[in-house]
């Protein structure tokens, strides 16, 4: 008399995972069948989960469809998201095979210890110097863009203060060269018309 075809579950988790807070992780399940016999024994799979940290006395099975904002499947793998250190804990992988009943069509993995640290303060202070940063500078750029606007002559020297001074003396120099090229014109122009620069005078 020939033995019952069986299938036999085998589970494969990490020991233990690392993760930092606010981030996410996903959690490997994998899963080996061996059966006995070349037909399928089981109508589907069933992937749980549960956990088990210090704020439970046993393990907690994972409602996935009622966490779906929180845990997902990926395969038989577990992602956790938004990570908090309340999260630290042994999650342990389950696999049940529907339709049959003999031993070995359940099996639950060693687990997968995960531990969840906080945030290192020096990693708080440089986001908020950047976000300082990004600040200051959208606010410059938006200065700089009305006084554009406004018709202010803004003159921007890159390089040593010296640089800068001869840059802005040029500048000078340009423009009083150039008035007194209207002034002359202007000069010319009354003296060819001296009766309407006599009437300007009058007026």
């Amino acid at each position: 008399m020939g033995s019952t075809p069986s299938c036999i579950v085998g589970i494969d988790q990490p020991n233990k995972m690392m993760s930092q807070d606010s981030s996410h992780i996903i959690l490997p399940c994998d899963v080996n069948i061996n059966c006995s016999s070349t037909n399928k024994l089981f109508s589907s799979i069933e992937t749980l989960w549960f956990v088990f940290n210090e704020h439970s006395l046993y393990n907690n099975p994972i409602n996935l469809p009622a966490q779906s904002y929180k845990y997902s499947l990926e395969g038989h793998s577990l992602r956790v998201r938004s990570l908090h250190t309340n999260d630290s804990g042994v999650y342990h992988c389950a696999i049940v095979l529907q339709g049959v009943v003999h031993q070995g069509a359940q099996e639950i993995g060693r687990g997968t210890r995960l531990v969840v640290r906080d945030m290192p303060v020096v990693w708080h202070t440089l986001l908020w110097f950047l976000l300082v940063l990004m600040a200051l500078y959208s606010l410059a750029v938006v200065v700089l863009i009305i006084l554009k606007k406004s018709g202010q002559d803004i003159t921007i020297c890159r390089g040593t203060r010296t640089k800068c001074d001869e840059k802005n003396t040029v500048t000078k120099t340009k423009r009083a060269q150039f008035r007194a090229v209207v002034q002359e014109l202007y000069g010319r122009k009354n003296a060819q018309n001296p009766k309407r620069s006599s009437q300007t005078t009058v007026g």
